[in-house]
């Protein structure tokens, strides 16, 4: 709480709350699934189920080389039905890096923690710190408007990860970016054989423009599959 009597505090978890309820209509498969929600102690929390694995970090450490083009293609397929599902409905993940994408144990991918409630919140109050993962935040994720906001920030997210899974390199920050862009396109640094597609469309997933991006996940995923031999 604070004592500006704004009543951000009051709306936050109001807001998670109603985020929250919205999470908890998601049934799929490649969403965290939300247990309960409650108010307790001045405060709200939501519990989410328990998944075994492990995050992509570790899954790539285990792995000890470049994941194929079919374990990726097999980790994307369900992740963008997800993501499809969510932008959907109006809403973000606005968190997607490494550590929350969690490979099961059967190897399907789960995407966990989402953090739209606390993007509300910043987007309500600027003097709050701005949520951003560096590397993986897309430009629009350090302002104060929210509205710039929309499926382009997740792709740009994902598109991070993929670069990292390819490259084994986290690309540069968005702040870092705007001064000098070293973002090398992928063709360069895969270490393996990709479609050559599927490298271009993560390319342009990370554009720092919005609209040079994909602006849905239904045009992303007609450039990551578009049907080409392995380079």
């Amino acid at each position: 709480p604070t004592s500006s009597g704004d009543g951000t505090y009051k709306w936050g978890p109001e807001r998670f709350v109603s985020e929250a309820r919205a999470l908890a209509n998601f049934k799929h498969p490649a969403i965290v699934a939300v247990t309960s929600i409650f108010e307790a102690n001045g405060t709200a929390y939501i519990v989410l189920a328990y998944e075994s694995g492990v995050d992509m970090a570790q899954w790539l450490k285990k792995l000890g080389r470049p994941p194929s083009q079919e374990e990726l293609d097999r980790l994307l397929l369900p992740l963008l039905s997800a993501l499809e599902d969510v932008h959907r409905h109006n809403m973000m993940h606005r968190d997607i890096s490494p550590d929350n994408l969690l490979i099961r144990d059967d190897g399907q991918p789960v995407l966990i923690d989402f953090g739209s409630a606390r993007e509300s919140i910043r987007g309500r109050a600027r003097a709050l710190s701005a949520i951003v993962k560096h590397g993986y935040s897309p430009p629009e994720q350090y302002t104060s408007k929210p509205e710039l906001q929309g499926p382009w920030t997740d792709i740009y997210a994902l598109s991070a990860t993929l670069y990292r899974a390819i490259s084994g390199k986290i690309p540069p920050d968005a702040t870092e970016r705007f001064v000098r862009d070293d973002v090398q396109p992928l063709v360069r640094l895969a270490r393996a054989a990709y479609r050559k597609g599927f490298l271009e469309a993560i390319d342009r997933g990370l554009r720092m423009k919005v609209e040079e991006r994909p602006q849905s996940i239904v045009e992303w995923r007609e450039r990551l599959f578009q049907a080409e031999p392995l380079r």
